[in-house]
């Protein structure tokens, strides 16, 4: 999928901009599935959204993530991180220098 997607021109953040403006939710939804687990205090990017809201703040909380091997169809995965609060750790882990080639 990686390969397809730079094919056709698309870099990591272009990805992050199309999940991020194609990821939405209908508000009314949303609050009946937060809003009663809890009291806290929401952001005002959750709180001022009207119609749709974005799953995530902005396009920069998506992590994009390249790994595996060259497979006839696409692999995906999605680890949801529930968008508020932010709550990812990453690093980057290289594979040794001989096993790459």
């Amino acid at each position: 999928m990686a390969r397809r997607l730079a094919d056709e021109g698309w870099s990591k953040d272009d990805v992050r901009r199309s999940l991020h403006a194609e990821a939405r939710v209908p508000v009314a939804a949303w609050q009946s599935w937060w809003l009663r687990a809890t009291a806290r205090q929401w952001p005002g990017w959750v709180t001022e959204a009207s119609g749709t809201l974005p799953v995530l703040r902005e396009p920069g909380d998506i992590t994009v993530v390249v790994a595996g091997a060259d497979l006839a169809i696409p692999q995906l995965a999605y680890f949801p991180s529930w968008g508020f609060p932010p709550c990812r750790i990453t690093r980057e882990i290289a594979a040794p220098i001989d096993l790459i080639g």
